[in-house]
């Protein structure tokens, strides 16, 4: 497998943050109105203080932006993939308005993807799933949102292979198994699977998908796929 060139050792939190709270805005405004942030914030310090073992803040889900942000900083040390509550907390928040599957409509990752493509200059856009993923990978590096220990393996023009050692975002992925939150068909999300189909889906339409062949054991292995 060839490894993805990231020169990093961790993912940017605070560019995860950016995006998160850019697209919670965004869906708020659009689709769901006031009651979207609000379980946001909720299911956000569930699972944050889940991780830290720790009873959740009475009325959190009140607080604001900054308050919450602050919290999580002071709880980084204790649990240094804090931010990542968010990245959870919007997919949770959707699938709970819209039924567990829920997930699967990605509205949620749409808007995350969106706001990725948007802090950079546009390019050509990319005109097949090959040169797509690859654009798709150059750009969640630059951003240092993809886990930096990942390698790929280009099977043909429709089968890509990833895996991912030590995924920053495991915790994520875990939480949906415990809690039956699912892809449309049923089977095991993917939070970096989510990501990169996402992209190339916005670019090319909706012929891709993804399955995870292994989580975390001891690492990830999902494979990106172009359907006919």
């Amino acid at each position: 497998m060839e490894r993805i060139n990231a020169s990093y050792e961790q993912v940017d939190f605070n560019t995860i943050l950016d995006i998160a709270l850019s697209g919670i805005k965004i869906i708020e405004d659009k689709i769901y109105g006031p009651v979207y942030p609000r379980l946001v914030k909720r299911y956000a310090m569930q699972f944050l203080c889940n991780k830290l073992n720790i009873e959740v803040p009475e009325g959190s889900e009140d607080w604001d932006w900054p308050r919450i942000s602050e919290y999580i900083d002071k709880n980084l040390e204790a649990y240094p993939m804090g931010y990542t509550a968010f990245s959870y907390a919007m997919a949770k928040t959707e699938a709970v308005l819209q039924g567990k599957t829920g997930v699967s409509n990605r509205v949620s990752i749409n808007e995350l993807i969106k706001s990725i493509k948007n802090r950079f200059k546009e390019i050509q856009q990319a005109s097949d799933f090959i040169s797509c993923f690859k654009q798709a990978i150059e750009k969640v590096v630059a951003l240092k949102v993809m886990p930096p220990n990942a390698f790929y393996k280009i099977e043909n023009e429709k089968v890509i292979k990833l895996e991912v050692n030590a995924c920053v975002y495991k915790d994520i992925c875990e939480a949906f198994i415990k809690e039956s939150v699912r892809k449309y068909d049923g089977s095991t999300v993917c939070s970096v699977g989510r990501m990169i189909t996402t992209y190339i889906e916005l670019e090319l339409g909706p012929n891709y998908d993804y399955k995870l062949e292994k989580f975390a054991s001891p690492n990830c292995e999902v494979t990106i796929i172009q359907i006919d």
